[in-house]
This record gives structure tokens, sequence and C-alpha cells, in this order.
């Protein structure tokens, strides 16, 4: 049997609760590869499936090239997975294809976790549901549909019967060692050659885990709050695979947190350094600035990290104190210090839009990032995601279930959640966000920085494109 993993393309692909600030991060360069499905497609492949990857965002295949892309691989089935978000866009690219071929769909990911039974519901389309964990649910969804077996004892799937009933099955209990068996990425399936970031140094780029989960209790975040960890000598070892078999130059680490175990982060800093490897790639991490020391910051410095990414979210102490994300201003501005002494760029995510929040809280958060003199900021507005302490609390301030009735067309994409306590409208919010990229990146100080870095006329494109797209908002 041949399972076709799919990744829609952008030609489709209407980024929901995204505004156009953020071609900055999409159109402007950044395609990064789908390494959930690269997982799942070598761990398929271990278990003796044959397998394939379409990573139509990547390539943006036309929705004919689409379907003879499909022809080619000839499937038994395509699987996609989904954020609730772009359910459906999803929807849209399965019922097209549905419509040109006759191929079983499986879906997966986030939202199916959430909304299972809404979404078979709704669309006909959707042949299974794995939801959770994909591990051992998808090769028992495979063997027993290959030995035609019964399909509600395989847990985790939702599927509808000979009579049209849906049946969702019994929860499958959650790994207890996440990593164990799972095998690199399948690389081999991906158009690596096409992975970049606006601003990556080194091109092609990858994405890499060393972990999942994150132990804090940020309000808004959806996350597996227990943490596993990758043995670093395998993590130190894809690396030497992405360098010598695919020619990468440059790594993402997709950890919440990097730095979180730190005395693990230096083994992994050291073991690139006693490989070399730190000669021939370069890296990026994400972490919190109270998960950083300046000993360790050069370490990784030394290992080859040109970017660290914070996660600072807002200045405003009492937003903070909400969110469960308090961090006193002096550790940040200290880890950022550290960052640059030991050379590497340092990073701000933001994001507006918190209960509590204010034209006066969103100005202090600008001018905050704009004093600790970053390289790059990202400032996103908040999106409640269920499942989140954040979006019960939703639910009880606007008496439903907003995803709910997205999944299911009583809302549409044009609707916006109402965050409790955010006193800002979510048309003000958008006019902060273009407010907060131009307060921060047109300023002549920072201009004239970023210009005295430019080392290429790559870089110098570049910079002068993410400029226009900045002013053009």
């Amino acid at each position: 049997m041949k399972i076709l993993f799919i990744q829609p393309p952008q030609q489709m692909q209407r980024l929901y609760y995204t505004k156009k600030i953020h071609k900055l991060y999409s159109k402007k360069g950044v395609v990064l590869p789908p390494l959930g499905v690269a997982y799942l497609a070598a761990y398929m492949r271990n278990r003796g499936y044959e397998v394939g990857i379409i990573d139509g965002y990547a390539i943006h295949y036309t929705k004919e090239e689409m379907i003879e892309k499909i022809k080619e691989h000839n499937p038994d089935f395509l699987m996609f997975g989904v954020i609730t978000a772009s359910l459906k866009i999803t929807v849209e690219w399965m019922e097209y294809i549905k419509s040109k071929l006759n191929i079983k769909m499986i879906l997966g990911g986030p939202h199916t976790l959430s909304y299972p039974k809404e979404t078979l519901e709704m669309y006909n389309v959707v042949d299974y549901i794995v939801i959770g964990e994909a591990w051992e649910t998808l090769p028992e969804l495979m063997e027993s549909l290959k030995s035609k077996k019964d399909l509600s004892k395989v847990k985790g799937i939702g599927y509808k019967d000979r009579e049209g009933k849906i049946i969702i099955t019994a929860p499958r209990p959650r790994r207890t060692d996440y990593w164990k068996g799972i095998p690199h990425p399948a690389r081999d399936l991906l158009p690596n050659e096409r992975y970049s970031t606006l601003i990556s140094k080194r091109r092609p780029v990858s994405t890499m885990l060393t972990a999942t989960g994150c132990p804090y209790k940020c309000t808004y975040c959806s996350t597996d709050k227990t943490a596993f960890y990758r043995d670093y000598k395998d993590v130190v070892d894809e690396m030497e695979e992405c360098a010598d078999k695919y020619g990468i130059k440059e790594i993402i680490f997709y950890d919440e947190t990097f730095t979180i175990n730190q005395p693990r982060a230096e083994k992994i800093c050291n073991e690139i350094i006693r490989r070399g490897l730190n000669k021939r790639l370069t890296f990026s991490i994400r972490t919190r600035a109270d998960c950083v020391n300046k000993e360790l910051l050069q370490l990784i410095a030394k290992a080859g990290c040109v970017r660290v990414n914070y996660g600072i979210e807002s200045a405003n102490e009492e937003i903070l104190h909400k969110m469960k994300r308090y961090m006193p201003r002096e550790k940040i501005e200290q880890a950022v210090k550290w960052t640059q002494e030991a050379g590497m760029s340092p990073f701000g995510f933001f994001i507006i839009g918190f209960p509590g929040e204010t034209e006066e809280s969103v100005k202090e958060t600008i001018e905050f990032a704009k004093s600790l003199d970053l390289d790059y900021v990202q400032i996103n507005k908040l999106t409640p995601i269920a499942g989140t302490p954040l979006y019960d609390d939703v639910i009880d301030e606007i008496g439903r279930d907003y995803w709910k009735d997205f999944t299911v067309g009583k809302t549409t994409e044009s609707d916006e959640i109402r965050v409790p306590g955010c006193k800002l409208s979510s048309k003000e919010l958008d006019e902060w966000l273009k407010k907060a990229y131009r307060s921060f990146y047109l300023r002549p100080s920072y201009v004239f920085k970023m210009i005295s870095k430019v080392r290429s006329f790559r870089e110098f494109r570049e910079l002068a494109s993410a400029a226009v797209t900045v002013i053009s908002q």
C-alpha cells in the first residue's frame, strides 16, 4: 500500500487570520519543509509502506499539475495534515482532487484532535481521521484496512460506517517515550533546494527538532506541557546527514525552548564542535531570555549559531502576568546584549491583542522592542487556539465554541474571535500591526545598521524587498 502525503499549494492557500503584513514572512521568501509530514513518511516507510510527499507549497503547483503529480505516484491513500484555521483551504483541495481521482483520503493534525466528529459530519470528502499522535495509529489503520479488520478496534481514529454513522474510537494513550523508534525525517522525498527564509545566512535551509513539548504554562499556547528530549548524539547525527546527504547549509531548530535543559544544550553544541560541523553548518534556535547565560550563548555561537529567536511577547507587566509569561525586562535586555556580544543576531517574537491590551500597552511593547536593538522582530495578532486556557476564557466570554462553529460552517473566515478584556478591535489591532512594523523597520538608525551588515548583493536585494513590503502596507 502507498500513502502520499500532501502539502497544499500556495495558489489556493488563503491564510486565515493572517494579515497582509505577513507577506514579509511568506511571499518574500519563507519556504520551510513540512517537518511533521517528513517524520511521519519516514516512520511509515520503516514500517514497510511505500510513501511519497508532494510539497505543493514549495513548488507552487497549479491544480492541474497537482493532479498529474498524484497520478505519477499512484497512491492508495492521500493524507493531509491540518490546523483548524486552514481547514477550509485543505478541504477545498481534497474536494478538488476527489472530483478528479477516486482516492481515499485521511485527515490528521491538531484540528482533528479538537473537532473530529464535527469534521466528519461536515465534510464527506474525509474518509478517515487520525486523532492525536499518528505514530501507532496510522500503521494500525492501514493494516486494518488492508486486512479488512474491524476499524472500531483501532484506537484514535474517526470514520463513517456502512450506514453512514460516525464512529469515533477510544483515544490512544500518549507515547511515554516519544522519540523511540522515530527515524530522521524523509528529506529524500522533499525539494530541499527550495527551502529558505528571508533572513537565512546560507542556503538551502532545513528545520529540525531536538525535543518536543514545553513545561511552561503560557495560557495562549497549545504546545504539550511534557517535554521529550532526543539523544544529543542522534541530533548531531541528523545535522551531519543534512550536510553530507542533502547539501543543507543552515538549520532552524524548531524546539520551543532549545536551552531549557542547559546541560543537554551544551552537549549538543560540544558534539557539533567535536565533529567539525560548526565549520560546515550554521543554525538558529528559539528560547527564552531566562533560559540562557553568557557562557552558554558563547558556546552556542562557537557551535555555529547565527541567530537566537527570543519569545518576548509583550512589554506590559500586567499582561504578561495574566498570560503566565512574566519575565523581568532586565533579563531580556541582558540576554539580548549577551547574544550580540557573542556575535549572534537577536530576533524577537511579539504578540498584540492580549486580554487587557490597550493602545498604551501596544505602544509600550513597540518602544521596548526598539530599545532592545533587535535585528529582527515578528509581531503577530493573538489568535486564541482551541484547547488552551485562553480559549476556554473566550468560550465563556462569547458563549459559544468559535472554532467548532467555524468547522461546521456557522462562522466564516471573515469573522474575528473576541479576546476577553482586549480594549482594541480587530481592525485597530491590524492598524497597530502596520504601525509596529513600520516603526521598527523604517527607523533611520535601524536601516543604517542593517545596510552596514550587508555582505552580498543577494542580501541587499532581499533587504530592499522587505523594506518595500513594509512600506506598502
